[in-house]
């Protein structure tokens, strides 16, 4: 009903105009968000009151239209899709032992530098982190070794994993941690893991 063409274009259109002001210089910050509000308030305002009737029937084939739009951003909407199904992390228990083990064959989706955190959420002892490698199967294909941990304060808890080459027709990639408690008692938390977007 004219929302897309005659409301949210304008206002986007406004929007990238005030930012261009201030990346080019011609105006700062504040002076580029003043006058993007004045013109976006009065356009909305004209928008409220134009008097024009907009036709109640759909034109075209939203679907087509649709499945093209997702078919050209596909690979961005599929990293962003594993990006959020992992933003939560994968649970640790020190009490698995060492090494705590993660099937990661989802998350590993390419060839890339991949960071692997590991974060205390609760438990009496911190988690001392000595080395963390992935591996295809069986191979091991990327390492770092650095001691770090995580418990109420982190230090050096990221571990970066620089995977060469990539196979498609593995059954798993696994994450190892050589681990141990700083202190006796029990340790839980989760392990993230992101590739670097370039």
């Amino acid at each position: 009903a004219g929302l897309v063409a005659d409301f949210y274009l304008p206002r986007w259109k406004n929007f990238f105009e005030s930012q261009l002001d201030v990346l080019t210089g011609k105006k700062d910050r504040a002076a580029a968000q003043a006058a993007f509000m004045d013109k976006t308030v009065r356009e909305e305002l004209a928008f409220a009151g134009n008097g024009k009737v907009y036709s109640t029937k759909s034109s075209g084939d939203a679907l087509a239209v649709a499945n093209r739009v997702m078919n050209a951003h596909r690979e961005m909407l599929d990293a962003l899709s594993a990006e959020e199904k992992h933003s939560a992390g994968t649970p640790w228990d020190l009490q698995q032992g060492s090494p705590l083990q993660f099937n990661v064959t989802d998350q590993v989706t390419g060839p890339g530098t991949y960071t692997a955190t590991f974060q205390w959420k609760n438990g009496p002892s911190a988690l001392k982190i000595h080395s963390v490698k992935l591996y295809e199967g069986n191979r091991e294909v990327a390492a770092d070794t650095h001691e770090g941990w995580t418990g109420v304060e982190n230090k050096d808890n990221s571990y970066r994993l620089d995977l060469k080459k990539y196979r498609t027709n593995l059954d798993s990639y696994t994450l190892k941690a050589e681990v141990s408690g700083v202190s006796e008692g029990d340790s839980k938390g989760e392990m993230t893991l992101k590739k670097e977007v370039r």
